[in-house]
């Protein structure tokens, strides 16, 4: 399994250099959310590039996907990307982590002046309806509020195409294709 990053539109670099935090997303902590939100231990605690993170954890070449790491590492590379897509749209969007008290919780929520996208990070090429059940759980969550809509729901994933789970099923997007599919939210 490789994952093969974007060039930075802003400086060119291939590794999130412009970017480099070592501060995870913050939580989704809003006034407008009715939920109280506690932080949480995120997988992805840095931008680091993925081949970084395999060297510091010992995890050779053809070795990731049998990794107990692989889908902390996918989550971390997915974060870099739409830290990436964010800073090249030239209008940058909050990305928060969203976990609460009930455990609900999903990877990321980007924020438009309210109109929120969640995504879910899913290292398998099937998503199923289950894997979208923390959208489910948290938009009802959030929905309670006027103020905050669920505008839309994307598992980032290896699908062989990209498509939608049901009618009202959250977007199945490859991670690959993030950025492509991504024009226009984080603008």
């Amino acid at each position: 399994m490789r994952f093969e990053s974007q060039n930075c539109q802003k400086c060119g670099s291939k590794d999130d250099s412009c970017l480099s935090s070592s501060r995870p997303p913050p939580p989704f902590r809003s006034s407008r959310s009715p939920a109280r939100v506690r932080w949480a231990s995120p997988a992805c605690s840095s931008a680091a590039s993925p081949t970084v993170t395999c060297y510091f954890l010992g995890i050779g070449t053809g070795e990731l996907d049998r990794s107990p790491y692989a889908g902390a590492i996918f989550e971390t590379w997915v974060y870099g990307e739409l830290r990436k897509s964010i800073a090249a749209s030239g209008r940058p969007r909050p990305l928060y982590l969203y976990r609460d008290q009930e455990n609900r919780e999903v990877d990321f929520v980007m924020d438009r002046g309210g109109r929120l996208t969640l995504f879910e990070c899913k290292l398998t090429e099937s998503p199923s309806g289950r894997d979208a059940a923390g959208f489910d759980a948290v938009a009802a969550v959030l929905r309670k509020n006027p103020n905050l809509e669920v505008e839309r729901r994307v598992i980032v994933a290896r699908p062989v195409e990209d498509h939608r789970l049901g009618a009202e099923a959250p977007d199945v997007v490859h991670a690959a294709r993030l950025f492509e599919r991504l024009e226009g939210v984080a603008e």
